[in-house]
């Protein structure tokens, strides 16, 4: 997914040539007064205003990716912090589901049981150490340069949900009741969900889908075929 991005970026600049004849007006040849009407007429410069309605999108959007890391930043100061080896746990006391964004892992131990939280804080330090955050915040940058762009927002979403399905299905490596991490699942979903879209949170809206892929049989490697259809 993301060297689909890195592609859209470079395509633009793939030059194609194509070479076409010019037909050269004869000498003395002098525009009738309707097209000289025409030509002089004052029009909209809509090259500026499309321009202009860019650059207050991209402002926007910066603003909106600046406050969501002044939110994101107030929290894990805020929070009681144990460094750990490859990650540091960040306890608070606000009402909030886990979530974890680069090697911070931010949760509220008094909303889970034990044998919940240790699944949950497993399924974190997942995202922490395949380091899933560089590509949440790298789509994010790349919003902000294409925020016109719904498909842009569609990928955002298959994205978040793809690292959330390779993840459920490494952490299933590492506990023993996978009937329970369903469960756990369900749970969550009728908790608070996180608005931030910069963090990897074990609540994701789309939990029915993550529970279908968990079951899910792996396909036959034959089936691979499939992937060559996103070439065009």
């Amino acid at each position: 997914l993301l060297t689909g991005l890195l592609v859209s970026l470079l395509l633009p600049f793939v030059m194609i040539h194509q070479y076409v004849e010019l037909v050269e007006l004869p000498m003395g040849y002098e525009m009738n007064s309707t097209s000289s009407k025409l030509l002089s007429k004052p029009t909209l410069d809509w090259e500026f205003l499309l321009l202009r309605t860019y650059g207050i999108g991209v402002i926007l959007m910066s603003l909106r990716l600046l406050y969501m890391m002044l939110v994101l930043g107030n929290q894990i100061v805020s929070g009681k912090r144990r460094i750990q080896p490859d990650f540091t746990l960040v306890e608070v006391d606000e009402k909030t589901l886990p979530f974890s964004f680069f090697h911070w892992i931010v949760y509220n131990p008094k909303m889970h049981s034990k044998e919940g939280l240790e699944m949950i804080l497993e399924h974190e330090k997942i995202h922490v150490l395949q380091r899933h955050s560089i590509d949440i915040l790298t789509v994010q940058i790349y919003l902000i340069f294409q925020w016109f762009n719904p498909f842009v927002w569609l990928y955002q979403r298959e994205m978040a949900l793809n690292l959330e399905h390779l993840t459920d299905r490494k952490t299933l490596t590492q506990i023993e009741n996978k009937k329970k991490y369903q469960y756990l699942l369900l749970e969550m979903a009728v908790g608070k969900p996180i608005h931030s879209k910069l963090v990897n949170s074990f609540y994701n809206s789309l939990i029915k889908n993550r529970i279908f892929m968990l079951n899910l049989k792996h396909s036959s490697p034959f089936r691979i075929w499939k992937l060559f259809s996103i070439i065009p």
